[in-house]
């Protein structure tokens, strides 16, 4: 009988143990921290763009977490050369110092994303949101909140979820994840001393905080995608999807369940087959393997649309 209380007892630890890992305690709103940041402070490269098109149709242009606009520019020069205005903007707490992350939360990304759309609605007639990792996450929250103002969006490598059951069968493609709730307790940032052995790409392919990671930040990101899951079924305006197979980051599933469960009447995925010894696979838009290839397909989508 002592045995069976011990083995309850050791169950019970790991079920709590690892349900506050994954939920956290619970904190208080955070105000935004100082934004936008000084230009000087800035990394090269990284700054946001605003690129004025003589057309009536604007994209709202999101990168991804610890990312900048450096990683989602092609787009927005892509789309600027066809005439049409881009605007690529800079979350809080990205594109100076990593240090700058640990008091945003993902309700501070969605918040300036929502007020850029806002200001764009006032003078564009057709307004298209494409986010890439965390950047189509928040796309698709602005997609809930504003259907009225956004007539398309597109999603490249994005995620609703990284662990769990879904589209039947066990997911565990982040390993860091279910800790989170604790991490964020001890450690502010864990640096990953990770090189790509010494490659150095030519354009680079990732302007940001690479391998560096704000826990409190994460942990609200991964939290916030529960809700945007429940509510993905309201979504119905046209929606254009791209993963790549081999991507170490957000695993493809993620991408086939955001397809399957909008209700989009018009909407299109392309998966691609990038492999990359020296790469994570994830930041597509900047593989010169696949830049074109996505190019096309957005343009091919959003030209049925405008």
């Amino acid at each position: 009988m002592t045995i069976f209380y011990i083995l309850m007892f050791i169950l019970l630890f790991f079920i709590l143990f690892f349900y506050i890992g994954h939920k956290g305690f619970s904190e208080r709103i955070l105000p935004l921290p100082p934004y936008p940041p000084e230009q000087d402070r800035i990394m090269p490269m990284a700054e946001p763009f605003f690129l004025e098109g003589k057309t009536d149709v604007a994209f709202l242009i999101i990168h991804g977490f610890t990312g900048t606009p450096y990683n989602v520019r092609p787009i927005g020069e892509f789309f600027h050369k066809k005439g049409h205005t881009t605007l690529g903007i800079l979350l809080p707490g990205h594109g100076t110092r990593v240090e700058d992350m640990i008091n945003t939360r993902f309700y501070h990304y969605v918040a300036i994303a929502d007020q850029y759309l806002l200001n764009l609605s006032k003078y564009y007639k057709k307004i298209f949101v494409i986010g890439f990792s965390m950047g189509g996450s928040i796309t698709l929250k602005l997609a809930q909140l504003r259907l009225d103002l956004i007539q398309g969006i597109g999603l490249i490598s994005t995620p609703v979820f990284f662990n769990g059951i879904f589209m039947g069968k066990w997911i565990l493609h982040a390993p860091l994840m279910p800790l989170t709730g604790w991490l964020k307790l001890f450690r502010p940032v864990i640096k990953l001393n990770r090189r790509k052995k010494n490659i150095n790409y030519n354009p680079p392919r990732f302007i940001g905080y690479e391998f560096q990671y704000p826990i409190a930040a994460l942990h609200s990101f991964k939290i916030s995608l529960k809700y945007i899951r429940k509510k993905l079924k309201y979504i119905q305006i046209p929606a254009v999807m791209v993963i790549n197979e081999n991507d170490k980051t957000v695993p493809k599933e993620s991408m086939l369940y955001i397809y399957y469960h909008i209700k989009s009447p018009f909407k299109k995925l392309m998966f691609l087959n990038l492999i990359d010894p020296f790469d994570t696979g994830h930041a597509i838009i900047r593989n010169p393997e696949a830049q074109d290839k996505i190019l096309k397909f957005l343009d091919d989508f959003f030209n049925e649309l405008i």
